[in-house]
């Protein structure tokens, strides 16, 4: 190339950049007519902003660096993109917890477009199809009908505790397994059997795939939207057979489930569940596209936020013994060692509540959040905030603030002791804030609340000996995706007695 075409380019690029420069500054004068600031953050450069700060792993922490620095409310220029980082629990609530214009998600190519998880629940729109979904997701998830699904919730876990009694080792496996059952029975009726049913496995790809492409960096369509008309074959496009497969195994995951439940309705043997219910209530015109989308997007939400967090129960249950053998002792208080723990217990088991709360905190699922849409200016503690900001809560940065939780990397359910312990409850914004708060959070708090409460009631958990009989100090670091996993790690799984197992065995007979 020439030198002379190369300083025309650029030549055109600067005053491309200075264009596009004077209509934000002209822009902000209208919308912004007090003059307030933008809030404070790092210095962008010319073009490309702060996108050289940002890191593709575990951005919250470099977030919660910055609030030391920048204060609670951080401001970052990606690109032509606001971005807008909420680093404490009173900016999060305030926003997205208070205000409607905050509801909105944005458009995300990748994932959203190009894959096709557009209409999920989580990214899609604020407007009358989330409206619809919600009207459809409430009468079956709120916290008045969730105890429903008890009898299910029992079976699965008790099928739970017999694949731990039988392949400690491979607690993960179960842990996911256990997840998948309970989805797919409570969605649609379908009673999952093992690890290589179908379901399980269409479902599991479409997460992993989906992963792969939501985190900053991991697509740069999502910085350059222009180039999702850039043809596979193009060198470069590779993204888009990415796109193809990833849309290809979502459609899959949407369509399988709902078709067995609509065959097994023409049959008159469905099976009571979330999609039978949706499908026979709601007769609108769109309504099965729309309970489509609901039943995969909140079974792919459901499945590996429950396996993040209970992972991360045998972590703590390994690397804090104390805590463990105190929730034992209660659980044996109330329960006692002739039966497994029930739906019943519960609120006798205050420190299996407060031990709950501190893993959701502790290890946090959702470290930054999914992403809200601004749709209209904002001014918020002198701060100027444009129309069509992405604007997130730095979930982890919360849960980790020292003047909420003293000493936070220690796992304390403590902390959270007394009836009129007035400490930050996780489940506020563990769940999400406002309009976009996570509609199935009461079915999840009961799957929570009764494997780890069944657990404790029939196994130990302790550290992994090496082959001289030494402890292994499991890794703390974190996998740093979007939804946020332990690295992995061995812990030893036993029962507590031959009662305990004995227990399991009988449980597991009596279901069969």
């Amino acid at each position: 190339m020439a030198f002379s075409t190369i300083i025309q380019l650029a030549l055109g690029a600067v005053a491309l950049y200075v264009a596009l420069d004077i209509q934000h500054r002209k822009r902000a004068r209208v919308s912004n007519p007090q003059g307030l600031p933008l809030p404070p953050g790092p210095v962008a450069l010319p073009f490309i902003g702060c996108v050289l700060h940002l890191p593709l792993k575990s951005s919250w922490v470099l977030y919660e660096k910055w609030s030391k620095i920048y204060g609670d409310i951080i401001y970052m220029k990606v690109f032509d993109k606001h971005m807008v980082v909420l680093n404490s629990i009173k900016a999060a609530n305030d926003l997205l917890g208070k205000r409607a214009i905050y509801a909105d998600r944005m458009r995300m190519e990748m994932a959203g477009e190009l894959m096709g998880w557009s209409n999920s629940v989580t990214l899609i729109h604020y407007g009358d199809r989330w409206r619809r979904y919600r009207r459809i997701i409430h009468p079956a998830f709120n916290s008045g009908v969730v105890d429903q699904y008890q009898s299910s919730q029992q079976r699965v876990v008790v099928e739970y505790l017999n694949d731990l009694l039988q392949a400690p080792d491979s607690f993960v496996q179960s842990i996911r397994l256990m997840s998948s059952k309970l989805i797919m029975w409570v969605m649609y009726g379908i009673r999952v059997r093992d690890a290589q049913d179908e379901y399980v496995v269409l479902s599991e790809e479409a997460i992993k795939q989906l992963n792969e492409v939501i985190p900053p960096g991991a697509a740069m369509v999502e910085l350059f939207p222009f180039l999702r008309h850039i043809p596979a074959w193009v060198p470069g496009a590779g993204f888009q057979r990415r796109a193809k497969l990833g849309r290809e195994t979502a459609r899959k995951m949407a369509d399988a489930p709902l078709e067995y439940v609509k065959q097994q309705l023409a049959l008159g043997s469905a099976t009571p569940c979330f999609a039978t219910k949706a499908l026979q209530e709601n007769t609108y015109e769109g309504a099965e596209e729309d309970i489509k989308h609901i039943g995969a997007s909140m079974s792919a939400a459901a499945g590996d936020t429950t396996v993040s967090t209970l992972t991360s129960f045998f972590l703590a249950m390994a690397l804090f013994p104390e805590v463990q053998k105190r929730a034992q002792s209660e659980i044996d208080r109330v329960v006692g060692t002739g039966r497994l723990p029930s739906f019943g217990d519960r609120q006798d088991l205050p420190y299996i509540q407060c031990l709950i709360k501190e893993l959701l905190r502790w290890r946090v699922v959702l470290p930054i959040g999914i992403g809200h849409r601004l749709t209209e200016d904002d001014y918020y503690e002198g701060y100027y905030i444009p129309k069509g900001a992405l604007v997130v809560a730095n979930v982890w940065g919360i849960s980790q603030d020292e003047s909420v939780y003293p000493d936070p990397q220690r796992f304390s359910p403590e902390r959270f002791e007394g009836e009129k312990n007035n400490t930050l409850d996780p489940f506020s914004y563990t769940f999400g804030l406002g309009r976009r708060i996570c509609a199935g959070m009461h079915f999840a708090n009961a799957t929570l609340y009764l494997n780890i409460v069944s657990v404790l009631a029939t196994f130990n958990i302790s550290k992994a000996l090496d082959e001289h009989g030494r402890e292994i100090e499991p890794d703390l670091t974190d996998e740093g995706g979007i939804i946020n996993h332990p690295l992995p790690f061995k812990c030893r799984i036993t029962p507590r007695s031959t009662a305990a197992a004995n227990l399991i065995l009988t449980a597991v007979l009596h279901d069969s």
